[in-house]
C-alpha cells in the first residue's frame, strides 16, 4: 500500500466524507490496509477519543455496506479502543466480543488473542479482576508463540491493573515495570510513559509517595513534548491526588482543575468524573460536605449507568463520610449503610484494604457517637491489615484512630505508644495533617496527666500545623470550613492555659481560632491585580461575569439573554417557582462557585492571603482606648468563655450555662422576631432576661467602661446584646455597644484611613414592596445634604460600582436577603440587578460607614468562626465599619433610627455613640418601645467619627 494512498485517508477529518471515500474503495481494504487504517484511529484515539469513535463508526459502516468481515472485525475492535477511553467500558466490550467472534471464525488466532488484550482492559474496569487475573496466562502463552512483544506488554500493563484495583500493588509494579521494558525494547515512548504512570500509581498505593511523585515530575515534560492531551491531564490528574496525600491542597486544587479542563476539553466526561470524586475527597478535608454529598449523588449515578463499580465505590464511600460529619438528621445512619454498601462491593472484587480503610472510617463515627469501644476493634483490625502490606501511612492513620479510642477508655498508655507512632511516620513524611492530629492526641494525654509543659508544647506544635495547613489553601471559603473540625484544638489549649491561670496566652489562642479567613481577607482590602491578566484568569472571569448575568435574570424571574442560555426555562405562569427551574437555579449557583473557585486557584492574588499576624493580648491592649472595653466570647462543645479586656487587664469567665441551652433560646428569640406580633412582646422580653442571665449577668462586674465592644463566637453572632435586660433595665441604656469579628479585626478597622469624600445613597423599593426606602432616601437626604442620591431605576449595579469608591458613607436602602443554604448568594436588591457576597468582595471601597438598612443584612454564616454574609463582605471590600440588622427591620422605625444615627453623625459624634442614641430615642417612644423596633441594628467595626 502506497504512502500516498494512507496520506490520503488520514487527511480526510469529517467521518462521513471518510465512510463515502471507504465505501467508494472498498475494493482496496486488504489487510494491510485495514491495519494501518486501524493504527491511525488508534493514534487519533489517544488526544481525540470522540473523534476516534465516530472514524472508527466511519469505517465500520463501510465495511458492512462492502461485506468485508475482516475490516468489519479490524474496526470493531478499533471502535472497543476508543469506547474504553471514553471509559464507556460496557460497550467497549460488546465490540472487543464482537470482533472476537469474526477473527476466531476466521481462523485467526493471533489477532484474537491481541483483541482479547484489549478486552482485559474493558473487564478490569468493570470491577471484573479476577476475571482478568484467570484469564491473563492463556493469552500470554498465545502470544509468545508470536512473539507479539507490544500485546504481551499490554496484556501486562491490564494485568497490572487488576491487581492494583484488588490492593496487591506490589504485584501491579512489577507488572507495569515489566510493561514499561518491553515497550522501551519496542521504542514505543508514549507507551513507556503510559506505563510508568501506572507504576506510580501502583507505587502510591505502597504509601511510597516520594518515589511516586519523582515518577509524575519525571515524566512530564516528556509528554508535554510529545503533545498528548490525554495523557498528560491523567498524569496532572495523578499528581493532584498525591498533592492532597501530601497536604498540599493549594496545589492539588490547581491540578484538579487544569486536569478537568483538558478532559473537558476532550470531551470526556468519564475523566471529568474521576476528577470530581478525588476533588471530592480533597473537599472532605475542607468540611464542604453537602457539596460532596451533591457530587458523589450525581457521579454515582453516571458511575453506575456506566458500569463502572471502581467508581461506585468511591462514590458511596465518600458521600458516607460526608453524612457521617456532616450531623443533619438522619445523616450518620445513611452513611454507616452507604458504607456497608460500598464495603460489600469492594470485597466482591478482593479489594480488602479498601474495606479496611473504610473499616477505619466507621470507627471514626463510632468515635464521634461516643462509643470507643465499638470504634477500637474495627480500627486494629485495619491497622493490621495495614501492617500486614507494609503501608506506613495507612497504618498511621489507624495508629492514630486507635490512639483516640484507647484515650477515651481511659488507656493512656496505649494511646500514647499509637500516637508516637504515627507521628513517627508522619514527620519523616512530612505529612502535616497527620501530625498535627498526633500532636493534638499528645497533648491531651500530657494534660490529662497533669504534665502542663508537655501538653503546651504539643497544643502549639498543632496549631502551628494547622495554620500552615491553612496558609496552602487559596480560596476564601474553603480556608473558612477548613478550620471547622479543627477549632476543638484552639480551645483545648486555651482552656489548658486559662486552667493555668495563664490568660493572656488563652486569649491569644481564641484570637488566632476566631475570624482568622476574614483577617485575611480585610487586611488586604481592594487587592490588586495586573493591568493584563494571563488569557486564562481573563476567559474564567468573563465566563463568570455571564453566569452571573444569568444568575441575577434567573433570580430576578426574568428569561435570561438568549444568546446565553438558549431554551431556559423560567417560571411556570405563577408566582411560584417550578421544581425544574429551582434545580437550574441551584446548579447555576454550583457553576459560578467553581468558578470563582477556579478563578482564586489560577490568580491567587485574589484571595487575599497575606499572612497578616494576629495581634496578642498586650498589642491589642495598646491599641485600646482607656474608656473601651472588649468583652470576647469562645464557644466549644461544652462551654462558654468569655474574656473581658481593657487596656489594663484581661479576665475570663467560664459561664455556667451550656451552649446548646443558649442556642436553643437564641433561636427562640429570632424566630419571634423574624415573624414579630406585639402580642409576643412579653415573650421576647422572657427571652432577653434570660440571654442577658446567660452572657452578661457573669460577666457585668467587669464592666466599667461605656463603650462596650462585643466579639461574639458562633451562634451568638446573632445576639442583639443591647436588647438584653437585666430585669431594670436594657443594656443599651448602660453600654454603647458595637461588634466586631475579633479583637485583631478590630484594631485593624480602628486603624483605616478612609479616603471616601462624598456621601452616596442608593434608594430601591423592589416595584413598591418596599415604599419605606424612598421616604427612608428622601429624610436622610436633608440631613446629608450633598449626598448623591441613586433612585429606582438609577440604583443600579452599574452605578454602585461607579460611585462606591468615593463615598464616605455609602448608604443602601433596599431589601437584603440571607441565604442559610448558600451565604455567598446572600443578596441585596438593586434595580437591575442582585448584588450577592460574592461581588462585594469585588467593590473597592474607601468608606467610613457603610450602612445596610434592608432586612436579614447582618446575617452570617458561620463557619470555622468565620462571619461570612453581607458583613463580612463588605469589611473586605475596604469599608472601616457596617450597620447591619439582625432581622426583618420595621420601615417606619428603621426611617427614624437613620435620621437620629446620621444627625448625630453629622454632628461628629462617634458611630457607636450615634446608634445608641437612635436607638434610645425610638426606645423613649411608646410606639417603637419594643425591642424589635429599636434593636435590630448592630454597628461593626470602627466606632469613632465619620
Amino acid at each position: 500500500m502506497s504512502d500516498e494512498f494512507i496520506r490520503e485517508i488520514i487527511s480526510i477529518s469529517d467521518p462521513a466524507l471518510l465512510r463515502e471515500w471507504f465505501v467508494r474503495r472498498c475494493d482496496q481494504f486488504d489487510l494491510a490496509v485495514v491495519r494501518a487504517i486501524k493504527e491511525w484511529i488508534d493514534e487519533v484515539n489517544r488526544a481525540e477519543p470522540r473523534r476516534a469513535l465516530a472514524l472508527a463508526e466511519a469505517g465500520l459502516a463501510a465495511a458492512e455496506a462492502c461485506s468485508n468481515p475482516t475490516a468489519r472485525a479490524w474496526m470493531l475492535w478499533a471502535r472497543g479502543h476508543a469506547q474504553m477511553q471514553l471509559e464507556e467500558y460496557q460497550a467497549g466490550l460488546a465490540s472487543c466480543d464482537a470482533a472476537l467472534a469474526l477473527l476466531r471464525s476466521q481462523g485467526n488466532a493471533h489477532t484474537a488473542a491481541r483483541v482479547e488484550v484489549s478486552r482485559l482492559f474493558a473487564l478490569v474496569n468493570l470491577g471484573r479482576e479476577e476475571a482478568v487475573i484467570r484469564a491473563s496466562d492463556a493469552i500470554r502463552a498465545a502470544l509468545e508463540q508470536y512473539d507479539d512483544q507490544y500485546a504481551l506488554a499490554r496484556l501486562e500493563m491490564n494485568v497490572g491493573i487488576a491487581y492494583d484495583n484488588t490492593d496487591r500493588h506490589g504485584q501491579a509494579l512489577q507488572c507495569f515495570e515489566s510493561a514499561a521494558a518491553r515497550f522501551e525494547a519496542l521504542g514505543r515512548p508514549l507507551e513507556v510513559l503510559r506505563a510508568r504512570i501506572n507504576s506510580a500509581i501502583a507505587l502510591e498505593n505502597l504509601d511510597r509517595y516520594d518515589d511516586a511523585l519523582a515518577v509524575y515530575t519525571e515524566i512530564r515534560p516528556a509528554l508535554v513534548a510529545l503533545d498528548k492531551p490525554m495523557v498528560l491531564a491523567r498524569n496532572d490528574f495523578n499528581m493532584a491526588v498525591l498533592h492532597f496525600w501530601l497536604g498540599d491542597y493549594a496545589r492539588a486544587l490547581g491540578e484538579f482543575e487544569a486536569a478537568r479542563r483538558a478532559f473537558s476539553r476532550l470531551n470526556v466526561s468519564a475523566e471529568m468524573d474521576q476528577v470530581d470524586l478525588y476533588r471530592a475527597l480533597l473537599y472532605l478535608e475542607l468540611n464542604q460536605f453537602s457539596e460532596v454529598i451533591a457530587t458523589c449523588s450525581e457521579v454515582e449515578r453516571r458511575a453506575s449507568e456506566r458500569g463502572i463499580i471502581r467508581d461506585v465505590i468511591l462514590a458511596k464511600w465518600f458521600a458516607a463520610v460526608a453524612y457521617g460529619y456532616r450531623r443533619w438528621p438522619g445523616d450518620w445512619s445513611t452513611a454507616i449503610a452507604l458504607l456497608k454498601e460500598a464495603q460489600s462491593l469492594a470485597r466482591e472484587r478482593d479489594a480488602h484494604l479498601q474495606a479496611a480503610r473504610m473499616d477505619l472510617d466507621i470507627a471514626l463515627l463510632l468515635l464521634e457517637r461516643g462509643l470507643p469501644d465499638q470504634a477500637l476493634p474495627l480500627a486494629r483490625r485495619s491497622l493490621d491489615r495495614f501492617s500486614e502490606r507494609g503501608l506506613p501511612v495507612k497504618q498511621a492513620r489507624a495508629h492514630i484512630v486507635c490512639g483516640r479510642c484507647l484515650m477515651d477508655l481511659g488507656r493512656w498508655e496505649e494511646a500514647e505508644e499509637h500516637f508516637h507512632r504515627a507521628l513517627a511516620v508522619a514527620e519523616r513524611l512530612s505529612l502535616i495533617q497527620l501530625a498535627f492530629r498526633c500532636h493534638h492526641g499528645l497533648a491531651q494525654l500530657a494534660e490529662a496527666r497533669r504534665n502542663h509543659r508537655a501538653a503546651r508544647h504539643h497544643y502549639d506544635l498543632a496549631v502551628e500545623g494547622i495554620e500552615r495547613l491553612r496558609r496552602r489553601i487559596l480560596v476564601d471559603d474553603f480556608r473558612a470550613s477548613f478550620l471547622e473540625d479543627k477549632l476543638q484544638v484552639y480551645a483545648d489549649a486555651a482552656h489548658l492555659c486559662w486552667e493555668n491561670g495563664d490568660v493572656a496566652s488563652a486569649f491569644d489562642y481564641v484570637e488566632r481560632a476566631k475570624a482568622r479567613v476574614l483577617l485575611d481577607l480585610i487586611s488586604a482590602s481592594a487587592p490588586s491585580t495586573s493591568q493584563v491578566e494571563p488569557k486564562a484568569v481573563a476567559a474564567v472571569r468573563e465566563q463568570l461575569r455571564r453566569l452571573e448575568r444569568r444568575w441575577n435574570a434567573m433570580q430576578s424571574r426574568q428569561l435570561p439573554d438568549p444568546r446565553e442560555a438558549p431554551g431556559q426555562e423560567r417560571l411556570n405562569g405563577t408566582d411560584e417557582i417550578s421544581p425544574r427551574f429551582r434545580r437550574a437555579l441551584i446548579e447555576l449557583e454550583r457553576e459560578v462557585i467553581a468558578l470563582r473557585r477556579e478563578l482564586q486557584v489560577l490568580n491567587p492574588t485574589l484571595a487575599g492571603l497575606t499572612g497578616e499576624a494576629v495581634l496578642d493580648l498586650a498589642e491589642v491592649q495598646r491599641r485600646l482606648d482607656d474608656d473601651v472595653t472588649l468583652l470576647e466570647y469562645f464557644v466549644d462543645g461544652e462551654r462558654i468563655v468569655a474574656f473581658v479586656v481593657t487596656e489594663n487587664h484581661c479576665r475570663f469567665r467560664v459561664l455556667e450555662a451550656r451552649p446548646g441551652e443558649v442556642m436553643l433560646a437564641v433561636r427562640d428569640l429570632l424566630t419571634d422576631l423574624q415573624a414579630y406580633q406585639p402580642k409576643w412582646d412579653l415573650s421576647i422580653l422572657k427571652r432577653l432576661r434570660s440571654l442577658y442571665d446567660h452572657l452578661l449577668r457573669p460577666v457585668c462586674p467587669l464592666l466599667n467602661t461605656r463603650r462596650l465592644v462585643l466579639i461574639p463566637h458562633g451562634f451568638l453572632c446573632h445576639v442583639p446584646f443591647s436588647a438584653l435586660h437585666d430585669g431594670d433595665r436594657w443594656v443599651v441604656e448602660a453600654f454603647e455597644c458595637s461588634y466586631t469579628p475579633s479583637a485583631t479585626v478590630y484594631a485593624l478597622c480602628e486603624g483605616r484611613a478612609p479616603g471616601g469624600t462624598r456621601d452616596v445613597i442608593f434608594a430601591f423599593s423592589d416595584g413598591g414592596r418596599i415604599p419605606g426606602t424612598l421616604e427612608e432616601a428622601a429624610r436622610l437626604s436633608g440631613i446629608l445634604s450633598d449626598a448623591l442620591i441613586l433612585r429606582e431605576k438609577a440604583a443600579t449595579l452599574e452605578g454602585l460600582n461607579r460611585h462606591c469608591r468615593q463615598a464616605r458613607v455609602l448608604h443602601l436602602a433596599t431589601h437584603g436577603h440571607f441565604r442559610g443554604d448558600n451565604p455567598l448568594f446572600s443578596t441585596l436588591r438593586l434595580a437591575d440587578a442582585d448584588l450577592t457576597v460574592r461581588q462585594v468582595y469585588d467593590l473597592r471601597l474607601r468608606a467610613s460607614l457603610v450602612t445596610l438598612s434592608g432586612c436579614e443584612t447582618g446575617l452570617g454564616h458561620l463557619r470555622g468562626s468565620d462571619l461570612i454574609g453581607l458583613a463580612g463582605a463588605f469589611l473586605y471590600a475596604g469599608a472601616a465599619s457596617l450597620v447591619v440588622s439582625l432581622w426583618h427591620a420595621h420601615d417606619e422605625s428603621t426611617i427614624h433610627l437613620m435620621e437620629v444615627l446620621y444627625r448625630n453623625l453629622m454632628r461628629g459624634r462617634r458611630k457607636a455613640a450615634a446608634l445608641r442614641a437612635a436607638q434610645m430615642e425610638l426606645l423613649s417612644k411608646s410606639e417603637f418601645r419594643a425591642p424589635f423596633f429599636w434593636a435590630p441594628f448592630v454597628l461593626y467595626g470602627d466606632t469613632g467619627s465619620l
